[in-house]
């Protein structure tokens, strides 16, 4: 008899199997030993009760891996936004040194300004009452000389009437002085010079009229500009009383700015607090940063390690497959290799017609599709596989009660053609998507890739199965390479309940 029980484990290293638990010989007769044969039947029975508790560790560890790496993540957030806002803090608190430095220098500007301004403005007021006053008298003292240029004006054209009188006298005289002959020519002498006197009084009365009336008239005119330059006067005091408010609210602003200094000078004392706080919390994020990081590092190893432990157990019962004790997966596991045969020659025969050619076959250029949640891909060959795998997926779904799924994955874990069943036009409602719209869709998850890229007989895996929206189903997955012209395609995978 020769010994069939030689493995590899994930270590790299083999084990080989203990002759006295199972054998198969040549000629294919029962291997002696049915009290060993049922051992190895226990034996296979408990490695995969420990299959199965060993996945919904490694499922656990994964969901808490993947938890702890978004609270990692999400530390990370926070600890980047607080230093964010350690950062705006600081540069608020330079601002409001900035702001405080220039309302100081501000409120400063305006006190002098204001002093300046309002000692400019109480000479100005000053000066302005001087004028009114000055004025004020000057229009009195020109009062008074027009009312005496009036006395003068009435002066002068009684001289002037007294002149007339004297001139008509003059030549009265002349007369009486003609008609005495001799003796009045000293009295005509005396006549004639009293009309001369009386016509240069009258002369010197007329220019002085005259220039009286010029006098008289200038004064008019200087009346009239008294009224104009009263009203001056009077708008400007107006405007000094108005200059006075402003000046008393320009004031009461420099009180203000002098006020908002201060809350300025309050605000920096929090703002400085907010920043040593932020530092403080940035520190502990960083620390809580560094903790999670270092909580996934370690999920991830023990994570590592189960799988490794999953990965021996799954090897332990391929090793118990392939002793030649049949346990209640052998039957699939044989129409699984079956099925996985049908496609490769399938694929053969689909080269051989020209309906495809091996590198379309061998495509692994994923083109998206449009508007899918969960993301559909296709390739050039998923029109064949619709088209040509449901004759094979659909009566293998009958083969054994347990089966809930089959279907052909390439190396990387697509899946271009699915049961009908789960092969359903997408919705709007992206959870529903994930459970019933599973086709053409990329499954590289450990199982999926593993399902895919495995060369051996067959690998069955226990894991579990994604439904969406966080819903889960423990299941064994069963997987047969699928070879197409010798050359690796990927894998036949059959997903069936845990009983």
């Amino acid at each position: 008899m020769t010994l069939q029980m030689k493995t590899q484990w994930n270590q790299g290293s083999e084990v080989t199997a203990d002759p006295a638990l199972a054998y198969v010989d040549q000629s294919g007769h029962e291997p002696q030993g049915g009290q060993n044969r049922e051992v190895v039947s226990k034996l296979a029975s408990k490695v995969g009760e420990l299959a199965l508790n060993i996945a919904v560790i490694y499922g656990t560890i994964d969901d808490v891996s993947v938890h702890t790496a978004e609270q990692a993540k999400a530390f990370n957030n926070i600890a980047t936004a607080i230093q964010s806002v350690n950062n705006t803090n600081a540069e608020m608190q330079g601002v409001l040194d900035d702001v405080f430095s220039s309302a100081v220098q501000v409120s400063a500007g305006i006190d002098e300004t204001v002093s300046l301004a309002q000692n400019i403005f109480t000479e100005s007021s000053r000066a302005i009452g001087e004028i009114g006053q000055s004025s004020d008298a000057m229009i009195n003292e020109l009062d008074e000389i027009a009312g005496k240029i009036s006395g003068v004006h009435e002066f002068s054209r009684s001289i002037e009437t007294i002149a007339t009188e004297t001139q008509m006298l003059a030549i009265n005289a002349g007369i009486m002085a003609a008609r005495a002959g001799d003796e009045g020519k000293g009295f005509a002498v005396i006549a004639e010079s009293i009309r001369e006197l009386a016509q240069q009084t009258s002369d010197v009365s007329k220019n002085m009229g005259q220039e009286l009336r010029q006098l008289k008239s200038t004064l008019g005119d200087l009346q009239a500009h008294r009224e104009t330059n009263e009203q001056i006067i009077s708008d400007a005091r107006t405007q000094a009383e108005g200059m006075s408010n402003e000046f008393t609210k320009f004031r009461a602003f420099g009180t203000d700015v002098k006020s908002l200094t201060e809350s300025i000078s309050s605000l920096t004392q929090p703002a400085e607090k907010n920043v040593q706080v932020c530092a403080s919390v940035l520190d502990k994020m960083q620390d809580l940063n560094e903790t999670a990081d270092l909580n996934s590092q370690a999920l991830n190893s023990t994570a590592g390690k189960v799988e490794n432990v999953l990965s021996f157990s799954e090897d332990m019962i391929l090793l118990v497959e392939e002793s030649g004790v049949k346990t209640k997966d052998s039957e699939l596991i044989d129409q699984a290799v079956g099925a996985a045969r049908q496609i490769s020659n399938l694929f053969d025969q689909a080269i051989q017609s020209g309906l495809l050619s091996e590198q379309q076959i061998f495509d692994e250029n994923y083109r998206s599709i449009a508007n899918t949640d969960p993301q559909q891909v296709v390739t050039k060959y998923t029109q064949f596989t619709d088209q040509h795998l449901p004759e094979i997926l659909e009566p293998f779904l009958a083969t054994d009660p347990r089966v809930v799924f089959c279907a052909a994955v390439d190396r990387n874990g697509y899946l271009p053609t699915h049961n009908k069943k789960y092969s359903k036009p997408q919705s709007n409602d992206p959870i529903w998507n994930a459970a019933n719209c599973r086709n053409r869709r990329i499954f590289n998850d450990r199982t999926g890739l593993k399902a895919g890229r495995n060369t051996q007989a067959f690998v069955l895996q226990t894991y579990r199965r994604d439904m969406g929206g966080g819903s889960y189903v423990m299941m064994k997955d069963l997987s047969a390479p699928i070879y197409v012209r010798g050359r690796h395609w990927g894998g036949f995978r059959v997903g069936y309940k845990v009983s």
